[in-house]
């Protein structure tokens, strides 16, 4: 088979389905279990990033950031309080809401 890894990840799983696996993997996380060390390394580090959840293993093993787009960069407040209430559960160092260059949301520090 020709292709690089990633692509060759792509024809073995379609990545449309890590839409539904998140909330399945947050849910069994959150029932205890299983652990985030228990992911297929692959939906985690690639297949996951379709839902918009990016993983740092080295950096920040089992926290992601989560990409959110803006349409036209416009937002309310409660859009605001509903992103510091979601990172607002992590320790101040941890959960952090940028602003991007391109008027779009990354929520870093979130775990599934």
């Amino acid at each position: 088979e020709r292709g690089n890894k990633i692509e060759k990840l792509k024809l073995e799983k379609c990545g449309s389905a890590a839409f539904e696996e998140v909330h399945e993997f947050a849910a069994a996380i959150r029932e205890g279990t299983t652990t985030w060390e228990d992911l297929d390394i692959d939906d985690a580090d690639v297949r996951l990033k379709w839902a918009g959840l990016f993983h740092r293993r080295k950096r920040t093993p089992g926290r992601f950031m989560m990409r959110l787009k803006v349409p036209n960069g416009l937002l309310t407040s409660d859009h605001m309080r509903f992103f510091a209430d979601t990172v607002g559960i992590y320790p101040a160092d941890v959960g952090v809401i940028d602003i991007t260059t391109r008027q779009n949301i990354q929520l870093r520090g979130i775990e599934l």
